[in-house]
């Protein structure tokens, strides 16, 4: 009886070594994930960088969602990973950026010089507008312009570039202060203007294709507003 005793003993003590070996083999077979098998997305520390230069560009990266202030703006982040802040052609020689993550920092901010430039042989009507005419015309427009810019695309804005609209020489650049000289048409009397210019223009013929600098959605077309005509 007592070698039968010893015998169960050592075959419950086989039987709990090899169920031991069993189980250990089995978690060998599943080993804990790597890092690199960690299907967690790593998400880069908010930074701020980009063009900085007055009237350049503010390109921040952090999470979807999460929110920056640059300059005292609040942006929020696209699905894409970046937010966008236009600097102002004004802009002091340093800006700030905070994140809703506690993360914050400092830009500095290059000066830029432009051009002044007198151009002559304008309609004064078309530079200021003078009579109540002209002037409600010019205010129907502001609305329609304001409105076209309240609008809002969380596309890729200014990330992927763009391309110039034709091949056509660049006739104005962004940025200048121009002051125009001309003539009413419709009082006949010689006028003056000054102001800086907002946007890019090119010289082409009449009827020259043009086509647009990036992907988007055009939200305002209108041929008769004031200023822009066409």
């Amino acid at each position: 009886p007592a070698h039968g005793q010893g015998g169960q003993l050592m075959r419950r003590a086989l039987l709990a070594g090899l169920s031991t070996l069993i189980m250990g083999c089995a978690v060998a077979e599943t080993p804990a994930p790597t890092a690199s098998q960690d299907n967690t997305a790593i998400t880069p520390a908010p930074m701020c960088d980009g063009v900085l230069t007055q009237g350049g560009l503010v390109i921040c990266t952090g999470a979807p969602g999460s929110v920056f202030t640059v300059a005292g703006t609040k942006l929020t982040v696209s699905d894409m990973g970046s937010a966008q802040f236009g600097i102002s052609t004004s802009a002091p020689s340093v800006i700030g950026w905070s994140h809703d993550s506690g993360a914050f920092g400092d830009l500095a901010i290059a000066p830029r010089k432009d051009d002044y430039r007198e151009i002559s042989g304008f309609d004064c009507d078309k530079v200021d507008a003078r009579s109540a005419e002209q002037k409600a015309h010019a205010s129907r427009s502001w609305v329609k312009k304001q409105e076209a810019f309240a609008s809002f695309n969380p596309g890729p804005g200014a990330l992927e570039g763009f391309v110039k609209p034709s091949d056509a020489p660049t006739s104005s650049p962004f940025g200048p202060t121009r002051k125009y000289v001309g003539v009413s048409k419709v009082t006949g009397e010689p006028c003056e203007s000054t102001s800086v210019h907002r946007g890019y223009d090119m010289a082409t013929p009449v009827g020259t294709e043009v086509i647009a600098p990036a992907p988007g959605v055009v939200v305002l077309a209108d041929p008769d507003l004031y200023y822009e005509g066409g």
